[in-house]
């Protein structure tokens, strides 16, 4: 016990350096050390410590000994030392980032004018038409305007119009009343008038879309999978991610692939060790 003592104080070995001394132990070149040690032992035993007043033969048993000492002590240290950054490493998750890049639609409002004409109306004296003309804006038009007027009016007394929106039809109506009779109870003239609906509305036209990058960082360990959850961005369909892995000392992998917002990664094609899927807005990678 003081012996393997002896040797973990030259090797500076902790408590935690237990596996390391182990493996130098039962290296090749420390058993034959061992082996040399234990004839050191044995020699200094079986040499007498003067013999005809020489000291040779004693001083060339403790030598070997110490030597053989030395050798182990060396060998231990050397498997601790090659141990430790392995150990740091360990210690040291990979970082990782991850950029999804979106294809974000961007909308333009655009306001449309419309006309439309319901055709002339004829009237006697006296009497009364009652025309009215539709439009139907298309569907996502909003901020509509609508006016009624009357136009190519001839021998009209008296005319009424206004306009009204439901839903995404535009409706105009109107009445226009003819002129009086004579005195003698005659129709000097039949008149006419066409009722006309014009106005506005605005809608929204998609222009070129953007690209979005959406970034997520954090860590991993390699060997192992982690499922990273990709914020969406709202109106947009991604279209290419990016994954960094890296070291303390700096970038150690990298992948980029296409992705289909509908059906996840559409090729898989990756640079190096990194390995990954993509599905309901997750994104699973390992790194080997």
């Amino acid at each position: 016990m003081q012996l393997i003592s002896s040797v973990l104080l030259l090797a500076g070995a902790g408590p935690t350096d237990v596996s390391p001394i182990l493996k130098a132990v039962t290296d090749p070149f420390s058993l034959l050390a061992l082996i040399v040690l234990v004839l050191g032992l044995i020699a200094t035993r079986w040499v007498p410590r003067k013999q005809d007043g020489k000291m040779g033969p004693h001083i060339v048993a403790l030598s070997i000994l110490v030597a053989s000492i030395l050798v182990i002590a060396l060998n231990i240290m050397r498997y601790i030392n090659t141990a430790k950054p392995q150990a740091e490493e360990a210690q040291h998750p990979l970082s990782i980032t991850i950029n999804i890049t979106s294809d974000k639609k961007t909308l333009t409002p655009t306001i449309v004018p419309f006309q439309v004409g319901g055709g002339l109306v004829n009237f006697g004296c006296e009497d009364t038409a009652h025309p009215a003309v539709t439009y139907t804006v298309p569907n996502g038009a909003h901020d509509v305007t609508a006016v009624a007027e009357w136009r190519n009016t001839d021998h009209a007394k008296g005319q009424t119009q206004f306009a009204t929106v439901a839903g995404n039809m535009v409706i105009a109506s109107g009445t226009i009343t003819g002129e009086d009779r004579n005195w003698v109870r005659k129709c000097p003239a039949s008149g006419h008038g066409e009722l006309v609906l014009r106005g506005t509305y605005t809608i929204d036209q998609e222009k070129e879309p953007v690209q979005v990058v959406n970034t997520v960082a954090g860590f991993i360990a390699a060997g192992k999978e982690e499922t990273f959850a990709i914020p969406g961005v709202a109106g947009s369909n991604a279209t290419r991610c990016e994954i960094v892995v890296s070291s303390t000392a700096g970038e150690i992998a990298s992948a980029t692939v296409p992705l289909n917002s509908r059906v996840g990664v559409e090729k898989p094609k990756f640079d190096g060790p990194i390995k990954a899927s993509w599905a309901k807005g997750k994104l699973t990678v390992s790194v080997d």
